[in-house]
């Protein structure tokens, strides 16, 4: 190529308009005339459709697909003893087959016994036999045989005890309740050393129960009863009604913890040494009325017009199971959590045994109970009058004290003795009448009980106020203003009391009691419909407070 072709070329390459593409030429338009013309056209009228097809402007009918057959249950439990009354055991939504393979297998390795194997770690989200090497099948097989022929629990990783549970709830077994227990005990030996596995065993060994009409084994998680019910979904089902004492206690617990409004651990009498006496008694009645079997035990078994719930669960979620044993369960049960009449129920067995505790300690202070039944009272009576009688208030003792000194002694008759009585009273008469000669020897002792000029008696000393009072009266000076007002049941002068003072009402009332409790020996105040109020059984005890 020349040189000038050359320029040429890189000229062409820098000229932009020739790549462009080409522009149209304008259309030129021909000048014409710009102004309006009428013009007519003629109107025709349409032709009739003579055809004998016509159109429909009727949105066409759907038609609505015929209901499906509602699905029965495979299987119907009426559970007994339990806060699970019948479970309802319906089929999966649809079949498949991506584990049949481990079933397989699981049935051709449980005739295979385990020889002695090193230990070899395993791990595997989701284990599976065909995921282990052979030195790993080798020391399943081995820690398998121990556990089965000698009940050794070998030193295990998280995936061998996995794949354990998936064998026992997959593979079939003639004995289900067996198998129960096998995931029980499998569940305490590793509970410490594998806590994450505490959700799957809690899950699953509810499911396997459920799908087999099988009681709760409450006896077989015992050692780990409190850790079952935080982690178990259905807490309902691990909780056992009270046929046995075990039983009974721990299902009082459960309703302490989980079906109570009122903490009684909170209250403020509920401290220090009165502490051990509350943990005692409040757990102690409602067992009782367990094991009572009465009215009381009616009710706590969710029986006594407590409303019933349903809740439908997904077998072995999150497990590996074959489509033959996934299914949906359907429960009917008494919820501890959920039951409003339960809750309620409960709440006030609480607080009526914590009212005769109250009263057993001398506390006038009560709680309101409004929902509890006369045969349910006398039945918590029965026990709380054992552990905790109520004590004497302070008038029925110094009345009684007073009787006491008027009751006749307790002594034979004898006129021997009634005879010694009349010689120490002439003795008396005998000395009384030199008394009276020795001081006025001019005047005749007149017969005893008519001596009218007998010198005036000189006037009883009054003795000072008790110590107790100018102690509390001093320790309530600066309490006075709310005192009185509460004696007068004057709310308005109540609050005007406490807004001087700089605090809420309910905490000067707090501090009164508080004082009066520890110098005085109870309570004054309480809470009534128009504020504060002295208590009656102490109003003219302590009346010197406001009518100085």
């Amino acid at each position: 190529m020349s040189a000038k072709n050359r320029k040429e070329e890189l000229d062409a390459f820098w000229d932009i308009d020739g790549l462009m593409p080409a522009k149209r030429p304008p259309v030129q338009r021909r000048p014409g005339a710009t102004d309006a013309v009428e013009i007519e056209v003629p109107s025709a009228k349409p032709q009739r459709d003579t055809s004998e097809a016509k159109l429909s402007h009727t949105v066409p009918a759907k038609r609505t697909p015929a209901p499906e057959a509602p699905i029965e249950p495979e299987a119907v439990f009426d559970m007994q003893g339990g806060l699970v009354h019948r479970v309802s055991v319906y089929p999966w939504r649809s079949g498949y087959t991506y584990y049949e393979k481990f079933c397989r297998d699981g049935e051709y390795l449980r005739r295979i016994k385990g020889k002695e194997a090193p230990h070899v770690g395993f791990f595997s989200y989701m284990p599976q036999y065909g995921q282990m090497t052979k030195a790993q099948l080798a020391y399943y097989l081995w820690w398998r045989e121990n556990i089965i022929q000698h009940g050794v629990y070998l030193p295990a990783d998280y995936s061998y005890i996995l794949l354990n549970m998936y064998e026992l709830i997959n593979l079939p077994d003639d004995n289900p309740a067996k198998v129960r227990d096998a995931l029980c005990r499998l569940w305490v030996a590793y509970h410490k050393d594998v806590p994450r596995l505490d959700r799957y065993f809690a899950e699953w060994i509810c499911d396997f129960c459920l799908l087999h009409g099988l009681a709760a084994p409450v006896e077989q998680l015992a050692p780990i009863r409190d850790d079952v019910l935080a982690v178990a979904t259905l807490k309902e089902f691990y909780l056992d009604c009270g046929e046995g004492a075990g039983g009974a206690e721990a299902y009082a617990k459960a309703l302490l913890g989980f079906c109570c409004q009122y903490d009684y651990r909170k209250s403020k009498f509920a401290q220090g040494e009165s502490k051990a006496l509350y943990d005692q008694i409040i757990p102690g009645v409602l067992t009782y009325l367990l094991e009572r079997g009465g009215a009381g035990a009616e009710i706590l078994r969710g029986k006594g017009g407590v409303q019933e719930s349903v809740i439908t669960r997904d077998s072995y979620v999150a497990a590996l199971c074959s489509h033959r044993i996934k299914k949906r369960i359907e429960v009917r049960y008494c919820s501890i959590s959920r039951s409003h009449e339960l809750r309620f129920a409960v709440t006030d067995m609480v607080k009526y045994t914590e009212n005769r505790i109250r009263a057993h300690m001398g506390v006038k202070s009560r709680l309101s109970v409004t929902g509890l039944s006369d045969a349910v009272k006398k039945e918590m009576d029965a026990y709380l009058d054992l552990y905790v009688p109520k004590m004497k208030s302070r008038e029925q003792e110094q009345t009684e004290q007073y009787e006491r000194l008027y009751d006749l002694p307790a002594t034979p008759l004898d006129l021997s003795h009634s005879a010694e009585i009349e010689r120490q009273s002439w003795e008396t008469t005998r000395k009384l009448i030199e008394a009276f000669e020795d001081a006025d020897s001019d005047v005749q002792p007149a017969p005893v009980g008519v001596n009218h000029d007998s010198p005036a008696q000189p006037a009883p000393v009054v003795a000072d106020a008790p110590q107790g009072d100018n102690a509390l009266a001093d320790a309530l000076a600066d309490y006075l203003p709310f005192i009185a007002a509460a004696a007068e049941g004057n709310a308005a002068a109540q609050n005007a009391a406490a807004r001087e003072m700089g605090k809420m009402i309910d905490a000067v009332a707090d501090e009164i009691n508080e004082i009066a409790a520890e110098i005085f020996g109870d309570v004054i105040l309480e809470d009534g419909e128009g504020g504060y109020a002295i208590i009656e059984d102490y109003r003219e005890q302590i009346s010197f407070l406001w009518r100085r």
